[in-house]
């Protein structure tokens, strides 16, 4: 409920700017996770893989903190955004939830991640 509402307020503060303004964001590449796999370093790879299996078993506290080191090195990346995202709503951290998804959100305003919208996957 926590992460439908959060992104619910999210998509509706995107579309009112985009409304306000009287255009749409521009379109960008929307990244795969092949793509980001394909840019990262073996130990990037590790470090992914060991984030997701800790995302996978609810131990989303130390999902988080090993992609937010991933966003150290990828900032802005979008899909690391993502998972960093539901991760750290899944703790709890709305405002970091927020604070990183806003940019993405605003480029991609027919969906949060731009395919189905993280929201979507939630609800």
């Amino acid at each position: 409920m926590r992460l439908r509402t959060a992104f619910l307020v999210l998509t509706l503060f995107i579309g009112s700017a985009a409304a306000l303004k009287g255009q749409a964001a521009p379109a960008t590449h929307i990244e795969s996770q092949q793509d980001l796999f394909a840019r990262l370093t073996a130990q990037q790879k590790e470090q992914f893989d060991a984030a997701s299996k800790d995302f996978n078993a609810k131990r989303y506290t130390d999902a988080l903190a090993a992609y937010k080191l991933l966003l150290k090195d990828l900032p802005g990346d979008s899909l690391l955004s993502k998972f960093s995202s539901e991760a750290a709503l899944n703790t709890g951290d709305t405002s970091y939830a927020l604070d990183t998804m806003k940019p993405i959100a605003q480029a991609h305003p027919d969906g949060v991640d731009g395919r189905s919208g993280l929201a979507a996957q939630k609800c």
